[in-house]
């Protein structure tokens, strides 16, 4: 009996690894940061329907000088993060390397950018991309502060 339930623990143990689309749900919303004369926007929608699709534009001068469309779904038995600089562009698949209550961390197979992490703090959500380029450590960081949906 004492083995029946701990291979029952055991398998109850495993599941609950697997990360869950509803844990990033603490990305969800609209977020927006100014840096000089051009403002970024993100929003995510909420998990739902097995994905949470994410849409970010910088405006300078007011014009859109800068889109990115994603989405985040299970992928090969794991949850990703497809990125597509502009319209009809190529998507870039991050894979979920790290999860906790308040952080992710996608991670590709490029050097730059090599990670995407988002953490979130209150209203905070702070967006950070970290490679390299020409063999030196590169970062941006994307101090977003929660806004209205409008």
């Amino acid at each position: 009996m004492f083995r029946i339930f701990l291979l029952l623990t055991l398998v109850l143990s495993a599941q609950d690894t697997k990360p869950s689309l509803d844990r990033l749900s603490f990305m969800t919303g609209c977020w927006a940061f100014q840096s000089g004369d051009s403002e970024t926007e993100e929003y995510w929608t909420k998990p739902s329907g097995g994905a949470m699709l994410g849409l970010s534009r910088t405006v300078k001068g007011g014009k859109t000088i800068f889109t990115e469309y994603t989405q985040i779904r299970e992928q090969n038995g794991a949850l990703s993060m497809f990125v597509q600089l502009g319209l009809a562009k190529s998507t870039t698949e991050f894979r979920l390397t790290k999860l906790s209550a308040n952080e992710a961390v996608f991670t590709s197979d490029l050097e730059n950018p090599h990670q995407l992490i988002y953490r979130r703090k209150g209203d905070e959500l702070s967006a950070r991309t970290e490679g390299t380029k020409n063999g030196k450590a590169v970062f941006e960081d994307y101090p977003y502060r929660r806004a209205k949906c409008d």
